[in-house]
């Protein structure tokens, strides 16, 4: 009973601090108005808006930024990593509640070593999203501020994103200045990029894609691109591609070769023998 009973009080402090961590509450904001500890009638008796369980989600606006920062980098990352440990720190006990009418201080939870990795400074993101903008025979590639979600917001350049990127967003809007065919009703592009060198362009459209000439347009702009490309329309898609994509990335030191899967699966035989050999050199 002992032992059930500290399980419960670690599980219930630990559910605390997930309540805290999401509704954006830190060990240093003691006056909020929203207790984790709060019963869910007592939340809801109190403020419809609150949810059952008794905390409450805050939105969170943060202005669009695409530019990097690499002489400030570590400074910025340093804060990121005390934000998330103030998380696990003490903290004053929450606003007493008829189901808990006298709460405890939140107690420090003790973080085994952990350890931060850095990542790239720059073209660090293998895909990326832009909507397709019209403004009379001008097409640019944009984003959307949190703050004025209606104004699009011009991305000439996204130096977050992979170099392969950068490099086929400007011969994108080229390629579709050239067609009319593939700039009508166009709204949005993704890139996916990989390690290798190659692309995928899926273009997304407000009009059927299994039209007159369209198939024929994206494929001669498909072989100028050098890319894979996927037309997607309501309830239609057209994919032109190129022979396969590989991406290579490391798991614990070991290069390994991630492909993209195909409709013959192999043998479950053959997959319990190669990973049997994997564990077993």
């Amino acid at each position: 009973m002992a032992a059930m009973g500290s399980t419960a009080r670690v599980s219930h402090v630990l559910c605390a601090r997930t309540c805290r961590f999401l509704s954006g509450r830190t060990a240093s904001s003691s006056s909020s108005p929203i207790s984790p500890f709060r019963g869910a009638r007592a939340a809801a008796a109190a403020d419809p808006k609150i949810g059952r369980r008794g905390w409450q989600w805050r939105a969170v606006r943060a202005r669009l930024d695409v530019a990097v920062r690499p002489d400030t980098y570590r400074e910025e990352l340093d804060v990121k990593i005390e934000r998330a440990r103030s998380h696990f720190a003490a903290a004053p006990a929450p606003a007493p509640a008829p189901s808990n009418p006298d709460p405890k201080p939140l107690q420090a939870i003790e973080l085994p070593p952990t350890e931060v990795h850095e990542s790239a400074r720059a073209n660090f993101r293998m895909r990326a999203e832009f909507r397709v903008w019209h403004d009379g025979d001008r097409s640019y590639l944009a984003m959307f501020d949190s703050d004025d979600p209606k104004t699009p917001i011009e991305v000439p350049a996204f130096p977050m994103g992979s170099e392969r990127i950068n490099d086929l967003m400007p011969r994108f809007l080229e390629e579709i200045g050239k067609s009319e065919v593939i700039r009508r009703k166009l709204f949005q592009v993704n890139f996916l990029t990989t390690r290798k060198g190659d692309a995928l362009v899926s273009m997304l459209y407000h009009k059927p894609v299994k039209t007159d000439g369209w198939a024929e347009a994206a494929e001669e702009m498909r072989q100028r691109l050098g890319v894979s490309i996927i037309g997607r329309s309501r309830k239609q898609k057209v994919s032109h591609r190129t022979h396969t994509h590989t991406h290579t990335t490391r798991l614990a030191s070991t290069p390994r070769l991630l492909r993209p899967r195909t409709h013959a699966r192999r043998d479950s035989e053959d997959e319990k023998n190669e990973l049997y050999h994997r564990i077993n050199p």
